[in-house]
C-alpha cells in the first residue's frame, strides 16, 4: 500500500508570495505557509509544482498527505522527515499536524500532538508542517518526496478497529472523520453448570475420591524414579567420551593447552547475535538523500549569500597586506587571484567555503573543528577525512582490512551515544567559543573587500558556522560515506575554479571498498565558474 501525495495541477512562481498566509485553507490540497513574524495571517496557495519558496522572517509551510486507501500513518514519522538538525521544528502551530475530512466539508475535523500512530482514511489529508526561521530557500518538491520515502519506510498494517460500541451522529467530528484509534473490546460470558444430583462423595463415573487421589500421588512418585534413572544413565555416558569426542577435544586444545573454542559454541553465536538485533533496532535510521542535500545545500547558499551582502571589489585598492590577511585563512592559490581580479565576490565565497569545509570534513586539525570532540580524536589518528582533491582521498582505508566497515559502525554508534553534543553545556561552551574565534579571524582577514556602511556580517558568519556544524554532524553521523569532492582543481586565472564542492555519497552503510564505485551518487552538483585568463 503507498501513500499518495495531493499535486495540484496548477504552478504559482515563488514571486507572488508576498503577504501572510494561513495554515491551511480548505478545500484546497495545496502546500500552505503560515509568516511566524505575522499577528494576522491571509491565504496563499503554494503549489506542489513551485520549485522553491524563500522569505526573510521564516514560516511554516504545512504540506497535504493522503492515502488512496485507509492505512495506518506515523504522524511523528513524517514530521521527524522534514527535520534537519540546523532547523528543529517550533513549538506551538509548528508542531501541530491538522487533519481535514471531505466528508466534513474540509474543516479542521482534529488536530494531532500526541498520537504516535493513526488510522487514515480516504477522504482525510494531514497537513504535515515544516517550519523554516531563517530566509533559506525551501524546495517544496524536495519535502514532498521526504514524506513520500518516510511513509513507505515506516508503512504498517492497519489496526483492528472495533466494530462493537455506540455509534457517532452524523454530525459529529467522530463521524466526519476518518482517524480513528485502534481500539479492543472484550466480551465476557458466563457459564452456567447445572447442579449435580449425584452422590458428592464420588464423581461422574462413580469413584471415591480417596482412591482416585492415591492414584495421582503414586503416578507422580513414579515419574520421579524413572526422571532420575534417566539421568544417572545420561550422566554415566557423558562421563565416558566416544574415541571420536577425545579427538574432538585435543583437535581443539593448543600445543600450549589453551582450550580454543569449537562448533560446540554456535548456538552462543546465534543468541549473541540475536540480542544484537534486539539493541541495533533502537538506533536511527539513515537520512535520506534529500534531508542530506538539503542541509549541505543551505550552508552554501548562506556562505554565497553572506558574501553579496557585506562585502564588494575594491580593484585598485587592495594591497600586499591585505593578501597577506587572506593567505592566513586560505593555503591554496586564491589570495593571489584577490589581488587582481574585480569580481572579488566569487573568490570571497570560494575562500569562506574552503574554510567551512574543511572544519566539518575531518580535514581540519581537531582543535579547529567545527565537529564535536567526540567525532574528531579517531578520524585524526587515522588521517582520515571526507574530502577528495586530485590524488588526495581522505576516505580511504589506511591498509587496516575492516577499517571501512568497522569505522562506518562506529560513527553511527558515536553519533546514537553523543545525542546531540550542543545541548550539554560544555559541548556548547567549546563549540561558542571556537566559532567566535574564527569569526574574528575571517572578519579580519576580509575586511578590505567589506561595505563599509554594513555592521552585522560577525552575527551573520556566527549563525553560518553554527548551521554548518550542524550539517557536517548530521554527515559524520551516518554510516554511509560522503566525500566533498574537489575534482575539478582549485582554481587560478585560466582553469576552472571550484567554488563550492560537489558532495558524493561515496558507499552506502558499511559497503566494502570494492563496492565504492557502484554506490557513488552526486547529491549537490560543484560551483564552478571559469577564471578569467
Amino acid at each position: 500500500m503507498v501513500g499518495t501525495l495531493s499535486t495540484p495541477s496548477s504552478s504559482t512562481s515563488a514571486s507572488t508570495y508576498n503577504g501572510p498566509t494561513t495554515i491551511f485553507c480548505p478545500p484546497s490540497s495545496s502546500p500552505y505557509l503560515k509568516y511566524l513574524a505575522d499577528p494576522s495571517p491571509t491565504p496563499v496557495d503554494v503549489p506542489r509544482g513551485t520549485p522553491s519558496v524563500v522569505k526573510d522572517n521564516g514560516f511554516a509551510l504545512y504540506l497535504p498527505f493522503s492515502v488512496s486507501t485507509s492505512t495506518v500513518v506515523d504522524a511523528t514519522t513524517l514530521i521527524d522527515a522534514l527535520s534537519i538538525p540546523s532547523e528543529k521544528l517550533g513549538t506551538g502551530s509548528g508542531g501541530t499536524v491538522y487533519v481535514l475530512s471531505a466528508t466534513a466539508g474540509n474543516t479542521a475535523v482534529a488536530t494531532l500532538t500526541a498520537y504516535d500512530s493513526v488510522t487514515l482514511g480516504e477522504s482525510v489529508t494531514l497537513y504535515i508542517p515544516y517550519t523554516n526561521h531563517l530566509p533559506r530557500k525551501v524546495t517544496v518538491g524536495l519535502l514532498f518526496d521526504q514524506l513520500q520515502q518516510a511513509f513507505e519506510t515506516g508503512q504498517t498494517s492497519p489496526p483492528a478497529v472495533a466494530t462493537g460500541g455506540p455509534s457517532s451522529s452524523p454530525g459529529s467530528p467522530a463521524a466526519s472523520s476518518a482517524l480513528s484509534i485502534s481500539a479492543s473490546t472484550s466480551s465476557r460470558s458466563s457459564v452456567h453448570t447445572p447442579p449435580s444430583t449425584d452422590d458428592p462423595s464420588q464423581d461422574a463415573d462413580g469413584i471415591p475420591p480417596g482412591a482416585l487421589a492415591g492414584g495421582i500421588v503414586g503416578a507422580f512418585f513414579a515419574g520421579l524414579v524413572l526422571c532420575a534413572l534417566i539421568f544417572m544413565c545420561l550422566r554415566r555416558r557423558k562421563a565416558k567420551p566416544t574415541p571420536s569426542q577425545a579427538e574432538e577435544d585435543q583437535s581443539s586444545t593448543g600445543s600450549n593447552g589453551a582450550r580454543h573454542f569449537s562448533n560446540d559454541k554456535g548456538p552462543r553465536v546465534a543468541t549473541t547475535l540475536s540480542g544484537v538485533t534486539d539493541w541495533t533496532k533502537h538506533i536511527p535510521q539513515d537520512k535520506g538523500d534529500g534531508a542530506i542535500s538539503s542541509a549541505l545545500e543551505s550552508v552554501f547558499n548562506q556562505i554565497q549569500t553572506h558574501v553579496e551582502g557585506f562585502y564588494e571589489a575594491k580593484p585598485g585598492l587592495i594591497s600586499q597586506g591585505d593578501i597577506e590577511g587572506v593567505k592566513r585563512v586560505s593555503s591554496d592559490s586564491l589570495p593571489w587571484t584577490l589581488m587582481q581580479s574585480s569580481d572579488a565576490a566569487v573568490l570571497l565565497e570560494a575562500v569562506l567555503v574552503r574554510w567551512v569545509v574543511h572544519r566539518i570534513s575531518g580535514r581540519s586539525a581537531a582543535a579547529e573543528s567545527l565537529l564535536p570532540a567526540e567525532l574528531t580524536a579517531i578520524p585524526e589518528m587515522n588521517q582520515w577525512h571526507m574530502e577528495r582533491d586530485g590524488s588526495v582521498d581522505g576516505t580511504r582505508s589506511r591498509g587496516q582490512r575492516g577499517f571501512t566497515q568497522a569505522f562506518s559502525q562506529w560513527r553511527k554508534l558515536t553519533g546514537f551515544l553523543a545525542q546531540e553534543p550542543r545541548t550539554h553545556d560544555a559541548s556548547r561552551s567549546q563549540l561558542n567559543s571556537k566559532i567566535e574565534i574564527a569569526v574574528q579571524r575571517l572578519t579580519e582577514a576580509l575586511s578590505p573587500w567589506e561595505i563599509s556602511r554594513k555592521s552585522k556580517a560577525s552575527l551573520s558568519l556566527h549563525k553560518i558556522l553554527l548551521q554548518a556544524s550542524d550539517a557536517g554532524t548530521l554527515l559524520f553521523t551516518q554510516s554511509s560515506s560522503y566525500v566533498f569532492d574537489w575534482s575539478s582543481g582549485e582554481g587560478g586565472y585560466g582553469r576552472t575554479l571550484v567554488v563550492s564542492p560537489a558532495l558524493v555519497r561515496d558507499s552506502e552503510g558499511d559497503a566494502t571498498e570494492s563496492h565504492r564505485m557502484q554506490d557513488r551518487r552526486v547529491l549537490v552538483a560543484a560551483k564552478t565558474v571559469k577564471a578569467a585568463g
